[in-house]
């Protein structure tokens, strides 16, 4: 077990006040609990983090900016808009874990209830929404992307694979690394330096460089290549 502070919000820690009548461990996890406001900065050991608000009807949700001596990360989950401040902590990192939870058409076509479909759309971020940030990351320091809250009925990972593949149509390369992150197993355990993933358990997403003549493919799947280490 590591004994290490949880860092939530107070809107956190006060649904974990509500839980304590219900089972005595939240308890004793509510006293390892060390809440942070939003643009607060709290040290622990050598990570720095600070925590961003967004927008989600969970009391106190958050993304966090962490910065360590090797490298930076935000990640944005749970929330259904990007706010400039989030653009601003994305484009100072080196990692950037952001949810990709669903693709709008299918949410609308699936059998969840209505009032189910307009919560998540307004709550989560579609894989269109997050693709539409991409512009404004093209010129930072980021080196790799992780996408995560994969929704199981509403997204996959060959659909967000094809939507990276139709964003990258008229350029040369894709110029981050890219991770999803499924919900059936753990991420990718990776080790990296400043500005550089030195070392994967999982093989990164690579876009091979198009052809000036872009012909659409039934198998858009065949763009990608497994990163080798060399």
């Amino acid at each position: 077990m590591i004994n290490a502070p949880i860092i939530c919000s107070a809107g956190t820690l006060e649904e974990l006040r509500k839980h304590e009548r219900l089972d005595f461990r939240w308890s004793s996890i509510r006293r390892f609990s060390k809440t942070i406001n939003p643009h607060e900065e709290v040290i622990i050991a050598d990570f720095s983090i600070q925590s961003l608000a967004t927008f989600h009807d969970a009391s106190g949700a958050s993304g966090f900016f962490i910065k360590t001596h090797d490298a930076d990360f935000t990640i944005i989950t749970d929330t259904g808009k990007i706010f400039p401040e989030h653009i601003d902590f994305m484009k100072k990192s080196d990692i950037l874990l952001i949810e990709m939870n669903h693709e709008l058409a299918n949410l609308y076509s699936s059998n969840r209830p209505k009032w189910l479909k307009k919560r998540i759309d307004e709550y989560h971020l579609s894989n269109d929404q997050v693709v539409r940030i991409f512009r404004h990351l093209e010129e930072t320091q980021i080196v790799g992307l992780f996408f995560g809250h994969l929704s199981g009925e509403c997204n996959s990972p060959s659909i967000i694979e094809n939507k990276l593949v139709e964003w990258a149509q008229e350029r040369e390369s894709f110029p981050w690394q890219c991770y999803i992150c499924t919900r059936t197993a753990p991420s990718s355990m990776i080790t990296l330096k400043k500005r550089e993933i030195i070392d994967s358990t999982q093989s990164a997403l690579r876009l091979k460089k198009l052809q000036i003549e872009y012909t659409p493919r039934r198998d858009l799947l065949s763009y990608f290549q497994s990163e080798t280490k060399g």
